[in-house]
């Protein structure tokens, strides 16, 4: 009654409210809780360079398996990032336009390139500000690979996915070419770009075949429309195959990877050197070995109810950070500095080891 008029309030259920509050705030589980666990098996690695002994741990003629399986565990980190960074790129389409896509995809490419070569190479990671010796790591091909999907998001999303199938697919068939040339460098091979009497760069994460990861990932954002029983299934046989596939692929060892396998002292050294695959650049086996275990995670094995300690990972801000502190925690160690072949330092320490590239030894992470 309001100045003695009577008027009526139709109040929606509340049953209605919580499900328009529920709709506008979710996430999905499983792409969250994904990105949880790749972190923390990021962050033991890299504990691992921090408190472990010297040396490689994908070195078979001198690791231990627990060793080698602490290495090998976080191979599943960075084709897991790449591929969600393409899934949440379709994902936002919810919310945003393509042209808008395309615009905040370019400028966050832009600003994870700054990280990788200013904030993180000089706060982070070698902690001067001379330049004379740079690795160009992760972020680097991350925001090229962001950038690129900037311009992909254009066509139609199958298209895209086609597009980085056969990048994954083909690029090992580029691997008998051995050029010096900084742009092939860049594109496909790990080694020095510049190299002057005061500076050097060695970049370690070429592009190819990174961006077809992403733009795979963001192919498989169309799945996320389905029915989550249906996605779930698709998913599993997804897995499966790329596993059957990783498995036939290696045994018959022709083709996929520039380093075969061979038989060992004992059949448990056998199986590591089955399983120790190239990661830079990241071969077809190398991709099929740690993608099929990451869709039978997010699929079937993904707990279908919403548990609170279950970790999750919604933060972009809150991802960037955890990479710098995993990253500077390994760089900075006693078992895992850069130097280049001169012996010149990156600042955290003076005991060289892990020589994983070319006339540099880099830290084992990342």
């Amino acid at each position: 009654m309001v100045h003695g008029a009577l008027v009526l309030i139709n109040y929606a259920p509340m049953s209605t409210v919580a499900e328009a509050i529920t709709v506008k705030r979710a996430r999905l589980e499983s792409v969250d809780v994904v990105r949880g666990v790749i972190m923390i098996v990021m962050a033991l690695d890299h504990t691992r360079a921090f408190f472990g002994t010297p040396g490689a741990p994908t070195n078979l003629a001198t690791a231990s398996i627990a060793l080698f399986f602490t290495r090998w565990i976080t191979n599943l980190c960075a084709p897991a990032f790449f591929l969600l960074t393409g899934t949440g790129a379709f994902l936002s389409l919810r919310k945003r336009t393509k042209p808008e896509l395309s615009r905040f995809l370019f400028t966050r490419g832009l600003w994870l390139i700054f990280l990788d070569l200013v904030l993180f190479r000089c706060l982070a990671v070698q902690f001067n500000f001379d330049y004379h010796t740079t690795v160009i790591t992760v972020l680097w091909a991350l925001g090229w690979a962001m950038i690129v999907l900037s311009a992909l998001v254009h066509l139609p999303p199958s298209v895209v996915a086609a597009f980085g199938i056969v990048m994954i697919a083909t690029h090992n068939l580029l691997d008998s070419i051995k050029l010096a040339n900084p742009l092939w460098s860049i594109l496909h091979s790990p080694n020095v770009i510049l190299a002057t009497p005061g500076h050097i760069v060695f970049l370690a994460y070429p592009l190819i075949p990174w961006i077809g990861v992403t733009a795979v990932g963001y192919g498989l954002g169309q799945i996320y429309a389905w029915e989550p029983a249906r996605r779930r299934t698709f998913l599993l046989r997804l897995s499966i195959v790329l596993t059957i596939g990783f498995v036939i692929l290696r045994a018959i060892n022709l083709y996929g990877d520039p380093s075969r396998w061979a038989a060992q002292p004992t059949p448990t050294y056998t199986v590591l050197s089955f399983l120790n695959t190239t990661k830079y650049p990241p071969s077809l086996l190398f991709l099929l070995m740690t993608l099929g275990p990451r869709f039978s995670f997010s699929g079937p094995l993904m707990p279908t109810h919403r548990a609170s300690c279950v970790p999750r990972s919604s933060s972009a801000r809150y991802r960037c950070s955890t990479t710098c502190c995993t990253l500077r925690s390994s760089t900075c160690s006693p078992s895992s500095s850069v130097t280049h072949a001169t012996g010149t330092s990156t600042g955290c320490s003076s005991h060289p080891t892990s020589p994983t590239f070319p006339s540099l030894n880099l830290p084992d992470g990342d």
